[in-house]
């Protein structure tokens, strides 16, 4: 008997196609049922994962460029000299030629530099230099140094937070360009010039004494020879001097004290006291 049913026919090519497609060797093919609201399973190729190689690839690429990174940091802090220009010795103790120029960087370190005349610049941070004999000039750029130098007929500081110790002042000039450094020194110095703020500095003696900003505590243990505290942001400073021959306070909120004398005092600011102190 012919086997006639369509409807059996087509139940047959289904079962037909759909082991087709089960096969794992058998081609896929989509045979439109995608319009019957049939969707096609996604293909997984064989292509490059590259997520996962990525993952390996660039750490390793990275790994000698970190590396590099670090040890060139460690050299830098633990490096106790860089010279940037020559004129010295790199044996310890650092030993200027007459009259030479030297730069100490790095960081953390414990130094001792023979001035010889010359003029020293200390970039350095968190380091203890010692600076024996005159100088021409020392600058100071760091940060958190503590400085111990014989003498200098120029010291300018524009870093912050150092603590400067001078064995005798000599007629040198002073210049405080930052904020939060401390400078002790015998003997008279010619001139102090503190642009910064929260400065501290201690001397027998001063010719002038300058200030153009605020919270600064100087104290001249002998004599004074002029202050001068000017501009709108010279407020709350503290000076005092055993005695001073002129004072000239135009800004506010500042006290200036002396022990002895008779002074001439121009006061045309507002708030300060100004007062011999018993």
């Amino acid at each position: 008997m012919k086997d006639d049913d369509p409807e059996k026919r087509i139940r047959e090519l289904e079962r037909g196609l759909a082991e087709a497609r089960s096969s794992p060797h058998a081609p896929y093919y989509d045979a439109g049922f995608t319009n019957a609201g049939y969707t096609a399973p996604a293909r997984r190729g064989g292509g490059v994962r590259w997520p996962i190689i990525l993952l390996f690839v660039v750490p390793t690429l990275l790994a000698p460029i970190v590396m590099a990174i670090f040890w060139g940091v460690n050299q830098l802090r633990n490096t106790p000299a860089n010279v940037n220009s020559g004129a010295a010795t790199s044996a310890p103790p650092i030993t200027l030629e007459h009259g030479g120029t030297f730069s100490l960087g790095g960081s953390g370190a414990n130094d001792t530099i023979a001035c010889n005349d010359g003029s020293v610049t200390l970039n350095s941070n968190s380091s203890a230099v010692k600076i024996t004999g005159h100088c021409a000039s020392l600058k100071l750029t760091g940060f958190d140094n503590r400085v111990n130098i014989d003498s200098a007929d120029v010291i300018e500081v524009s870093g912050f937070s150092n603590a400067i110790t001078e064995t005798a002042c000599n007629n040198g000039r002073l210049t405080f360009s930052s904020y939060g450094n401390r400078f002790t020194a015998p003997g008279t110095c010619a001139s102090l010039t503190v642009s910064g703020n929260d400065n501290q500095a201690k001397v027998d003696g001063v010719g002038t004494i300058v200030i153009s900003n605020f919270n600064n505590r100087i104290t001249v243990t002998g004599h004074g020879g002029n202050l001068t505290i000017s501009t709108i942001n010279a407020y709350g400073n503290e000076v005092q001097f055993d005695t001073v021959d002129s004072i000239d306070v135009s800004s506010f909120n500042n006290t200036v004290t002396y022990h002895s004398g008779s002074p001439k005092i121009t006061d045309s600011g507002r708030g300060n006291i100004v007062k011999k102190k018993g």
